[in-house]
C-alpha cells in the first residue's frame, strides 16, 4: 500500500512502504533514477549510523550518487540556527544547484533540519525523507512542515514544503529503536485516533498483541517479534493512511488536529530540558486539552477516561514528576507560543470524540494551571 499526498495542488509526495531502501543495491535501483546526476546532500542520524553499521551504505551513497553525506547527532539541539548555518554553508561550498536533492535518514529532528534547509535554498529544492522512528514515520515525515527552534521556544522558525518521496521502512523501527523512544511514537498515533479516525482508534483499543502486554520489546521471543513486526506495520499504515486522508481533505495539512495537545506539550518539552520526550509531553498536553474541552465545550468525560486508558496501555505517561519541571521556564515558553495573544493562550480543543474544534479557545494561565497541576506528582 503506497500513498500520495498533495499540498496546494502544486506539490505532491509519494509515501512508499518497505522498499528496502537500506539495501545498497537499491541506492542504484531506487534512488539513482530519482536524483539522476544532480548534486545530492544526505543527512544521517549518528546513532542510527552506529547501530545499523551504515559505513558501507554511506560510502555507496557517495560513490553511486556522488553525494555529500553528513552524519550528525539527533535531538532538539539539531534544530538550531547554529546547525542550520553550519550545514547550509557546507552545502553551498560544495556547489548546490536548484536541481539538487536533500535526503534525510533518521528521526524527526534530522528530518526537520534537512527539510528546512531544502525548503529555503533557492526557495525550495527537492527533499526525500527516510524516517527511522515510529514518531517520525507517523508524524514529522508525513508533513509539509519544517521547523527550527530558537532559545526562546520550539518550532519558532518554519516553512511549508512537501518532500517528493517518503520511504517508510517498518522493519528498522523495531530493530534499531530504543524502547522508550518506540513507545513515545504512539502519542501522535493515538492523537490521530481520538482526533479523527474511528478505524484507527478501534484498532488501538482492541489490539491484544503480546508486545503491548510485555512492554519490554527486546525480551520478546522470535514468534512474538514476528507478531510485533506485523502489528507495527498495520498500526503505522492505519495511522499514516488516516493522516493522508485528512491532509488531502482540504488540500493542505493545516488542520487543527495536528496541533492538538501541543500548546502545553511543547512548553513541557522545553521546561523539562527534554527529560520528557516529544510524545510523552504531548500526552500530558492532550490530557490537559481534553479536560479543558470538558469545561469549555461540554465534552463527555468518557473521552478523558478512554484516552487515559489508551495512554497507559501504550506505555505513555499520565503524570510527570515535579522535580524535572522548571515552572518559571514553562510559563515563559507559554507566553512565547505562537497562539499567545492579549495575555491568553489560544488552545485547540475537542467538541467530541473524532471532532477537533476548528475554533481557537482563549485560556488564561490560571485556567490551564488548575488542570495541569493534576498531572504533576511531587
Amino acid at each position: 500500500m503506497n500513498l500520495k499526498i498533495t499540498y496546494k495542488k502544486i506539490e505532491s509526495c509519494d509515501i512508499v512502504f518497505d522498499a528496502n531502501i537500506f539495501l545498497k543495491k537499491n541506492i542504484v535501483n531506487i534512488l539513482k533514477p530519482i536524483v539522476g546526476k544532480n548534486p545530492v546532500f544526505v543527512f544521517v542520524d549518528k546513532n542510527l549510523y552506529k547501530k545499523m553499521k551504515l559505513e558501507l551504505y554511506c560510502k555507496t551513497l557517495k560513490n553511486v550518487l556522488n553525494a555529500e553525506v553528513y552524519i550528525l547527532e539527533g535531538g532538539e539541539k539539531t534544530k538550531s540556527l547554529s546547525y542550520f548555518t553550519n550545514y547550509i554553508e557546507k552545502i553551498f561550498k560544495k556547489g548546490v544547484t536548484s536541481n539538487s536533492f536533500v535526503i534525510a535518514i533518521g528521526g524527526g529532528t534530522i528530518i526537520d533540519l534537512a527539510g528546512y534547509i531544502a525548503s529555503v535554498i533557492y526557495r525550495g529544492i527537492k527533499f526525500i525523507s527516510v524516517p527511522t522512528t515510529l514518531l517520525a514515520s507517523a508524524d514529522a515525515a508525513i508533513s509539509c512542515k519544517n521547523a527550527l527552534n530558537l532559545e526562546s521556544g520550539k518550532n519558532q522558525l518554519g516553512t511549508y514544503q512537501l518532500p517528493i518521496k517518503v520511504f517508510v521502512e517498518t522493519t528498522y523501527i523495531y530493530d534499531f529503536l530504543n524502547v522508550r523512544y518506540f513507545w513515545d511514537g504512539y502519542a501522535e498515533i493515538i492523537k490521530h485516533g481520538i482526533g479523527h479516525s474511528k478505524r484507527l482508534l478501534d484498532y488501538l483499543k482492541e489490539n491484544k498483541s503480546i508486545y503491548i502486554q510485555k512492554k519490554i520489546i527486546p525480551k520478546l521471543s522470535n514468534d512474538e517479534k514476528n507478531e510485533f513486526k506485523k502489528d507495527i506495520i498495520k498500526v503505522l499504515k492505519l495511522a499514516i493512511r488516516s493522516k493522508v486522508l485528512l491532509f488531502n481533505k482540504n488540500n493542505n495539512e493545516l488542520q487543527p488536529v495536528y496541533h492538538f495537545g501541543h500548546t502545553i506539550g511543547h512548553a513541557l518539552e522545553i521546561a523539562t530540558a527534554n527529560k520528557l520526550f516529544h510524545g510523552e509531553a504531548i500526552t500530558i498536553g492532550m490530557l490537559v486539552a481534553i479536560e479543558l474541552s470538558i469545561i469549555k465545550n461540554n465534552l463527555k468525560k468518557s473521552v478523558l477516561a478512554e484516552t487515559r486508558k489508551l495512554f497507559k496501555k501504550y506505555n505513555l505517561p499520565t503524570s510527570i514528576k515535579k522535580n524535572i519541571l522548571n515552572l518559571k521556564c514553562f510559563y515563559q515558553v507559554m507566553k512565547k507560543d505562537k497562539k499567545f495573544s492579549n495575555g491568553k493562550n489560544y488552545f485547540i480543543l475537542m467538541n467530541g470524540m473524532y471532532k477537533i474544534s476548528n475554533k481557537l479557545t482563549p485560556i488564561t494561565s490560571n485556567e490551564y494551571t488548575r488542570v495541569l497541576k493534576k498531572y504533576i506528582n511531587k
